[in-house]
Parts: C-alpha cells; structure tokens; sequence
C-alpha cells in the first residue's frame, strides 16, 4: 500500500517492536489453540474429506467412500441468492445525503463505488469468495486499500515563454533543464531570447483506485479481546512473500532497506508449512521445496502487517499503526491513515462477544452430514450384497469349478437333491432407512432456510396449495434474510464507509466512469459530503418477485385513478416503470421511459391530456364505473382486455 511514512527519528523502534512481538505471540497462540483445528475441521466437512471419513468409519471406508456433500451443497444453494441481492437491481446498501444539497453526490458517490467495485476490481467474483469463506469456515475477511501507481515520461520540446509557464504550473511537471534558443535579434542584443529548448519529465497517473481481495481465515492473526476485528487491539496479515518481493518493497520506500538485506542473508529453506496449509494446498510441500533450492531471491519468510495502537512517537498517546514485522526485526513503523484496519469481517452466525464463534453452518450439519454418509455406504454395501445372491453348495454333488468360472454347463455327480443347491434369502434394504434420509433432509432445510420448494426440486409440491407453498418459503427465507443482514450489518456496511473515505482522501483528479446509460465524471468536489448508509437486507431473496407483483398492480390499478383525482402525474408513471424494468433486470431503464418535456400550453392541446391518461374531456382516461356497470375503464398502458376497455 503507498501511504506517506512517518519520520522514523521519531519513533521508538525497540518499544514499537517488542509492542509488536509481544501482540503477534499472543494472537498466534489463540490462533493455535482455538482456530486451527476449528478451521481444518470446516474444511473437512465442507469437502467432505475422504481422509476425515477413513478415521470416523475405517470398516465402511475399506469398502467404498462414497460419501455427501450436505454443507457444500447448503453453501451452493444459499451463494446465488445472496450475490443476486447484492449484485441485482435492488441495492442492499445505499448512500443517501444528509442534506438536500448532498442529495446528487450521494447518488454520484454511490454509481462510483458500484463501478469501482464491479469494474475495476470484479467484485462478484471477490465477493462470492468472501461470502464462499464465511458462509464455510463462520469468518469470511476482505482486504481493501488504495494504489497509486505511476509512470515518469520524459520530454523535450521548444517552447515558448507562455507555455514554458504552463509547463512549469503543472504539479506533475519536474523541469530537469532550460536552454534559451537564441535568435537574431537576441543576439544583437535588442530583446530576450523568446524561445527555449526545455527537458522535463512528466508523472502520468497509471492506476488510481482502491483494491479489494478475499484473505483466507487462515490468514489472519488477532488478539481475543475484542468482539469484531474493529475491536481488537491487534489484526494482523499474516503473509508467506519472498525475498524479491521485499527487496521491490524497499526500493519503493515501504521497507528499511537495510533491515531487508539482514533478512535477506539469513533466509533458508527452515520456512514450515502450517498444518492447515498442508491441507489446503495439494503439493504445497513439493512447491517449497522447488522455491526454497533454486535461487534465494525465492526463499520465503512469514511477514506480519499489523494494525494496532501503540505510542509510535514517545509522546505518551496511543496513536494507530501499521507495523510491519518479519523475522522478529522491524521492516516498517508508520502511522495508519485509516485510523483503523483496513479488514472486514463478516459472519453468518454472530457471537456478541467475541471474533471467533464456536458455532457456524459447519457444526450445525456436521453430525447430519457423518450420518447421512454412513447410512448411505451401509445401503451401498446391502445393495451389492442384494445383488450378489448367496447360495449354499454340496460340493460332493456339483463340480465347484464349473459353477465359480460360470460354465454354461454344469456337471454333477448323481441325481440332483434340493439340499445339493440352496439359495439364501436376504433381508434387502430396510424401508426405515429412506425414512431417516428423509429426517435428516428436513432437519437439514430447517436449520440453515434452504428447502426443496426455493431450490424447485419438490415435484409433489405442485399438489399443495400456492398458500401452503408461499408460507413454507417465507419462513425459510426468513433465515436467509438474516444471514445477509448479519453480513449487510457488519463488514459490507464498514466497507462502502471506508470506501467513502478512500475516495475523498485520494482521488485528486476527475474520474471519469463509464456506465450502461452513458459516461459519468465525478469531480473531487463531489465525493465531500456528509452521508448516511442504510440497509435493506431483504431485497433479492424473493422480495424481488413481489415487488414487481406490487408495481404491476399498481401500475394496472391504482395509477389510472391516481391520475384522474389529480394527485399523481407522467413523472410517477415514468418512475414506477422504471423501477419496475430494473426489477427485472434492465439496467438502463431511463432508454425506454423518459420524463416527456412539457411546454408551456401544451396541456391545452386537443387529445394531451388523454395521452397522459389524465382521464379528463376527451383524454379517453380512467372512468370509474358505478354499481352494476361492468368492468373499470382504464386508459393503464399495462392495463390489457382484462383491465376494462377504453373508455
């Protein structure tokens, strides 16, 4: 991340680093002693790990691993409804102007973030591997900062004494020389040279934008003493880079150059894997291997990026921090911009007192998803029993070696009796076995929201009724809306204010966005504002149909009569249309209705108001029907036969 260091004559650095070491042994304790084996025991139910299932059921496992897949498939089912609401039309989260004067840059600041999160950093597919980890391992983390990136393009050029003055004005201008070009009259000594030959060098903005990216649980490191990341006294990035990574830091500025090359001479190949690493990583061993032998610009070392708050100058406050620390020496001691750690946690299921809960969808169908397998390898096992018969063999009167090599002829000693061969009878497969998949089906649906009526997988629910149906699907989203707003409430809603703030602090020149309905320039004035963030956690899941069953019917019904009483006009018919097409999915909506232009008087022109379905004089508008009249006359542009005729 490019942030302006601190002057490091200032700082403490032994205080800062013991701070800093002594927090990092803290927090890779608990990791160890309360997140890992949680972490790779999710893991293993999540992919239904072979290795898990050989330890549980070693018998069974000799003879076949079949085995499901009950979190994967609750995680798959839960994911499109929740990219869907965030990524649809309806917006989950929206920024909105305190004042009336805020109003316009709050929509502005909006369809920026929007851009900048789906274009410039593809935000679904981000976003579905922060939802992927949380709704999986119970902590999904998302690492945002800015980066500037810059490229220097070097110039020379004759010019004269009014451009030389523009090239001079410009901030991302460094004169590197200026040579007057001498003329006739010059050299006779009437006037000043008017001309002059000037190199400089220009810095053009490459990449000015903030970066998001999904941090793997595994990961992250934090003090037990908070009940989000925010509140931690320490978070840190626990990464594996390289030596050449680090040395390209420090030629940037981030790192102590010095403490680099320390680094540097000491690295080897002792770097060990973590456990969950090993299992995470299919040939991570071998990978090491390849990296630690070649060369030593490849030899890798554990950095931590911690955010904490210590007393970085000595003036008896705590400020916060980044520190940067690897191989217990201290790379870089800065002050955080941020003010905070530019991580954001989100979870499915909340403990109000600390990061790391102890319950999340693995534990609730970890047990389901272990006796589902195992009753499924045990009907596996009686089927292919079922279909193998078993039979009892007089030997002394059949010739076994016809019988097991299949003869098509058979040869028997003597007459053939019932007992020389007796066939066995089995049980066949239990019918209560169908019975118990059925029970952990509906516990399954009951505890996490997703049942086969949403997923449209229940062929008999066409013979219950619509209301029946429509119940069982809003109690089942009903948890599904909480999960989201759980995830709305805590990192999402953190995230688009930190985005805020990144926005104001470095964007220094017009953006230009380009959208479907056409090309937006936001200027640094109209990121400053004051605004609020608001949520709606229960826009995408099903909420969408019914909305748009809500404005058809009040485009068909309430409109036409709206208009005749005077109280609604062109400009709520033009709204509700278009928010009706962006609920069904068409983003530029302002290409098919446009509020019309209207002149002054045109309200007098013969047929106008009828075109508007004013329902006035000769406008063919809404005629309300009296007692036995028949059908409502509607002049609705929805409204078909159904909805009356033309009066």
């Amino acid at each position: 991340m490019a942030i302006q260091q601190g002057q490091k004559g200032q700082i403490d650095e032994g205080r800062v680093l013991a701070t800093a070491k002594a927090d990092i042994k803290w927090a890779d304790d608990y990791y160890r002693d309360h997140i890992e084996q949680d972490l790779i025991r999710r893991y293993e139910v999540y992919q239904s790990d072979t290795d898990r299932y050989k330890r549980l059921y070693p018998d069974l496992s000799r003879v076949n691993e079949m085995r499901t897949f009950d979190l994967w498939s609750a995680v798959e089912w839960l994911l499109p409804n929740m990219l869907k609401a965030f990524f649809g039309a309806d917006r989950i989260i929206s920024i909105s102007g305190v004042g009336s004067e805020d109003a316009d840059r709050a929509e502005k600041v909006m369809k920026l973030i929007q851009w900048q999160l789906t274009v410039k950093n593809q935000g679904y597919r981000i976003f579905k591997g922060w939802f992927g980890d949380a709704l999986a391992t119970n902590l999904g983390v998302l690492k945002c900062y800015w980066k500037r990136e810059t490229e220097t393009i070097p110039h020379q050029e004759e010019v004269d004494q009014q451009k030389l003055v523009g090239i001079m004005q410009d901030p991302n201008n460094q004169i590197v020389s200026v040579e007057p070009m001498p003329d006739i009259m010059s050299i006779l000594g009437m006037q000043q040279p008017q001309s002059a030959m000037v190199s400089w060098q220009e810095e053009r903005i490459i990449t000015n934008q903030p970066v998001i990216e999904v941090i793997r649980p595994s990961d992250i490191r934090f003090t037990p003493d908070g009940r989000t990341l925010g509140e931690c006294s320490m978070v840190a990035h626990r990464k594996v880079t390289t030596i050449d990574q680090l040395r390209r830091e420090a030629r940037r500025g981030i790192y102590d150059p010095q403490v680099v090359e320390e680094i540097a001479a000491e690295a080897g190949d002792d770097y060990e894997l973590t456990e969950l690493e090993k299992k995470l990583s299919d040939g991570a061993e071998d990978a090491l291997q390849q990296a630690t032998t070649s060369e030593k610009a490849r030899a890798r070392v554990i950095v931590y990026e911690c955010y904490l708050k210590t007393d970085i100058d000595g003036d008896g406050l705590l400020e916060d921090a980044i520190v940067t620390v690897c191989d217990d020496r201290l790379l870089r001691a800065v002050e955080n911009p941020y003010k905070r750690a530019p991580l954001f946690d989100i979870v499915p299921f909340w403990d109000s007192y600390q990061v790391w809960s102890r319950l999340g969808l693995a534990e609730v169908l970890q047990e389901m998803q272990d006796a589902h397998t195992a009753l499924l390898r045990q009907m596996i096992i009686g089927l292919g029993i079922s279909n193998k018969p078993v039979a009892v063999v007089d030997v002394t009167k059949i010739n076994m070696d016809d019988l097991m090599n299949q003869a098509q002829f058979i040869r028997s000693s003597g007459a053939l009796t019932e007992s020389a061969f007796q066939q066995i009878q089995l049980a066949g497969l239990n019918s209560q076995n169908f019975q118990f998949f059925e029970y952990i089906k509906g516990q399954i649906e009951q505890w996490i929201g997703v049942t086969r009526y949403n997923q449209g997988m229940d062929a008999s629910s066409l013979n219950k009724t619509a209301t029946g149906i429509n119940m069982i699907m809003t109690a089942a989203q009903q948890r599904q809306e909480e999960i989201m707003r759980n995830f709305a409430e805590t990192g999402i809603r953190e995230l688009f204010r930190f985005l805020i703030q990144l926005n104001q602090r470095y964007i220094d020149q017009p953006q230009v966005v380009r959208l479907q309905g056409g090309v937006m320039e936001i200027s640094r004035d109209d990121l400053f504002g004051d605004f609020d963030l608001s949520v709606d956690a229960s826009s995408g899941i099903g909420a969408r149909d019914a909305k748009v069953q809500v404005l058809t019917s009040y485009l068909r019904e309430m409109l036409p009569f709206a208009i005749q009483l005077g109280v609604a006009g062109p400009q709520q018919f033009v709204m509700a249309g278009q928010k009706l097409l962006k609920l069904m999915g068409i983003e530029d909506a302002d290409k098919y209705l446009t509020l019309p232009q209207m002149m002054p008087g045109m309200m007098g022109m013969p047929g106008m108001p009828g075109m508007l379905g004013a329902g006035l004089p000769g406008g063919g508008g809404a005629q309300i029907a009296g007692p036995g009249a028949g059908a409502v006359g509607a002049a609705s542009p929805i409204g078909g036969p159904e909805a009356g005729g033309i009066g």
